[in-house]
């Protein structure tokens, strides 16, 4: 009988231990957004230099990591953020058809880095064939991957340029970003807004900052 309750105990405190670890892996991998800080470099000052000025910037992997909670550099997307200061009187749109290079869309992206998971997720099902407790963490992790994906996606999109316009109004600043694959380098592109008033389109040339 005694045995019997030292086993017992010792498969308590196994299952106990997986789920603590579980928990601890699931909560650092889980998504958490964050907003993205206004471009630090060269900028206009507002109202006393007039027009349309705007800066991009490469992210490194520690910008990755802090803006977009992922380090998209490793699953192939090199994340650029624009920021445009409208020093006019005029509102303009702003919408993935007036930039000038080819971008991944945020679905895309974000289903690459949830794959990430998928290693993870096929060994809990087969360390649960072994040990059966293995079962329950997976089936949790699989739920949390699920939410965190969503997370992602809304998140990603809130933050891009967007399929629909945008409006930016006069004396404004919007700070968005795209997603480049990792195999296409650009140094300057050109970014068309849209007039709000005249529907005209206005290009700007835009240099990339490599960091």
């Amino acid at each position: 009988m005694k045995k019997f309750f030292n086993q017992l105990f010792k498969l308590v405190f196994c299952i106990i231990f997986i789920f603590s670890a579980f928990f601890f892996i699931s909560e650092r991998d889980a998504y958490h957004p964050q907003e993205i800080l206004p471009y630090v470099g060269s900028i206009a000052e507002p109202f006393r230099e007039k027009g349309v000025h705007i800066t991009a910037k490469t992210y490194d992997v520690r910008d990755s990591k802090a803006y977009l909670d992922r380090d998209l550099l490793q699953v192939g997307f090199q994340p650029i953020q624009i920021t445009i200061q409208n020093n006019t009187d005029q509102a303009y749109l702003l919408s993935n058809q007036g930039v000038g290079i080819p971008t991944a869309e945020t679905n895309q992206v974000a289903r690459y880095v949830t794959r990430a998971a998928i290693p993870r997720a096929i060994g809990f099902k087969v360390a649960g064939f072994v040990f059966w407790p293995f079962l329950i963490p997976g089936t949790i992790d699989s739920i949390i991957t699920c939410k965190s994906h969503i997370k992602m996606k809304r998140d990603y999109h809130a933050k891009s340029i967007k399929d629909e316009e945008e409006h930016l109004p006069p004396y404004s600043t919007l700070h968005r970003v795209i997603f480049l694959p990792t195999n296409q380098k650009f140094e300057e592109f050109t970014l068309h807004l849209k007039n709000q008033k005249t529907h005209r389109f206005s290009p700007f040339q835009v240099k990339i900052a490599i960091k």
